[in-house]
């Protein structure tokens, strides 16, 4: 029984140090963008990479991830510019809600 424990101890830490590899090198998740919060977020005391990934998990970080970049791919969800009448705005948000 105890040793299926530590197997599984260092199995969760294998894979661990392995999301925070993933996470320092920037896979899953871009820094900020820079703007006027960069002087609060240098004086950070924690890691928010690693607070997300703790608080969200690995696997819904990599859905999430994996979410966005097809959502960012696809041509129905890009940014439209310019004026649309609400006739408009409810077709493409039917078109992105049948995606």
């Amino acid at each position: 029984m105890e040793t299926h424990y530590i197997q599984a101890m260092l199995y969760l830490r294998i894979k661990f140090v392995s999301v925070i590899s993933i996470i320092n090198d920037d896979i899953l998740l871009d820094d900020l963008p820079n703007g006027p919060l960069n002087i609060y977020r240098e004086r950070a005391t924690f890691n928010w990479k690693r607070m997300r990934l703790y608080t969200l998990g690995y696997d819904a970080l990599e859905f999430q991830h994996r979410v966005w970049s097809a959502m960012e791919k696809d041509a129905v969800f890009s940014k439209s510019y310019g004026y649309e009448t609400i006739e408009e705005t409810r077709a493409n948000t039917f078109r992105r809600l049948k995606r």
